[in-house]
């Protein structure tokens, strides 16, 4: 019989799997928005590092347990629920880089339009882009 720690972590297996899945499609959603703004950005980077907590957590909570007991189906069905959805999130997530290397506020300097900066986008984010995207030219 399972203890009721183990039943619990699932339960809260399954909640992480259903709220990755989630911020997957959400993720996506955002293609083709990188443009409109600095705030666009900053939210796809935001969700891009919950969606990478999640995978990280999800991921290896999945995999430690199936190494403790291959035999458990439960366990595994959850293992290969996770190798799907870090697939579909690197499906979802390979718009980003393309995207943000054809919008022509990279080539800025990271002091231009520093005023309109959102809220948590700090330098430190801006600089390696504008770095990077300067050496193209």
């Amino acid at each position: 019989m399972e203890s009721r720690a183990h039943l619990s972590r699932l339960g809260r297996l399954a909640a992480d799997l259903r709220s990755l899945d989630r911020k997957i499609t959400e993720y996506a959603a955002l293609e083709g928005t990188l443009a409109l703004g600095p705030d666009k950005l900053l939210a796809a980077l935001l969700l891009a590092d919950e969606i990478g907590r999640l995978e990280y957590l999800v991921w290896y909570f999945a995999t430690l347990k199936h190494d403790e007991d291959q035999r458990n189906n439960e366990i595994n069905a959850k293992r290969q629920q996770v190798q799907i959805l870090v697939a579909k999130g690197g499906q979802a997530t390979a718009w980003f880089n393309p995207e943000l290397a054809a919008n022509p506020a990279v080539n800025r300097s990271p002091v231009d339009g520093a005023e309109r900066r959102p809220r948590g986008l700090s330098v430190a984010i801006e600089e390696p882009i504008a770095s990077r995207s300067m050496c193209w030219t």
